[in-house]
């Protein structure tokens, strides 16, 4: 089911990709967008089990866009967090997946080309029935990636001659990726249980969290999104709008562990 999602996703972008002809000239703004939402998200680490794990739970947005004729730029905030247990299960995961993306862009030809920077953490905390998961008390993925990303800016012309309803559709892919993540579903990284090192109380642990991570190409890290959103323009500075969003990140190496999520959000956007 989620693979089916994410390749409608891909196939709707390369629809509307091929008709550029309608594309508006945009002029230089700045914009605000906020948003709020619900997410699907499905995991799988096999650090800690075998089995997938589904859950619904509310997904918050914050964007920053600055944007002439030939360039944007933009910055991406996404909050995603799960605090629920299902009593039908002896295992569950409680969850927190914060992820921050860069990225710039220059007009070529009707569509935009680029790059983006995307740092993306899932941090997960095993639960059973009776609260505890005393093994492995917690776990995480910090994922820092770069890689292409290609949008298209659709407007559609009214009437009048004004654009009221806008199409925006991005799709980014990551080529390589510094990749955190303890071989087990603990919080201590390899270097830091080192002999003289360690300590029970997680002192000094900064600096070897930050160096323990490695350098992964597309064979092992598989990280890509595709946003799909429609806004409606209620005058010259304020839009809202839907967006879609299909994120996918997968590691293959020690312990593979993948996650999908599926979000639907409404936002809201002041342009200056």
């Amino acid at each position: 089911m989620r693979y089916s999602i994410t390749f409608l996703g891909i196939f709707i972008f390369s629809l509307i990709i091929q008709d550029l002809s309608a594309q508006e000239s945009l002029q230089s703004y700045k914009e605000l967008t906020i948003g709020a939402g619900i997410g699907l998200v499905n995991i799988t680490d096999s650090r800690m089990s075998a089995i997938s794990y589904s859950s619904v739970q509310p997904t918050y947005h914050l964007g920053y866009k600055s944007q002439s004729e030939k360039t944007v730029q933009e910055f991406q905030f996404d909050f995603t967090l799960n605090q629920k247990r299902s009593s039908s299960r002896l295992l569950d995961l409680n969850f927190t997946k914060p992820s921050f993306s860069y990225s710039l862009e220059k007009k070529v030809q009707g569509i935009w080309l680029g790059g983006v920077f995307n740092s993306t953490t899932l941090l997960t905390s095993p639960l059973t029935r009776t609260g505890h998961f005393n093994n492995n008390p917690i776990s995480y993925t910090i994922a820092n990636s770069i890689g292409p990303k290609i949008s298209l800016r659709k407007a559609f012309m009214t009437e009048s001659g004004k654009s009221r309803y806008e199409l925006n559709t991005t799709l980014e892919a990551a080529l390589l990726g510094y990749v955190i993540r303890p071989g087990f579903g603990h919080p201590y990284p390899d270097q830091y249980l080192e002999s003289g090192t360690f300590s029970p109380t997680k002192a000094g642990m900064a600096g070897p969290l930050l160096k323990s991570g490695k350098m992964l190409s597309i064979g092992k890290f598989q990280s890509f999104k595709v946003v799909i959103g429609l806004s409606y323009h209620l005058s010259d500075n304020f839009k809202l709008g839907a967006r879609l969003n299909l994120d996918y990140h997968s590691v293959s190496s020690n312990q593979p562990a993948s996650m999908m999520a599926t979000d639907l959000l409404v936002t809201a956007s002041y342009i200056y």
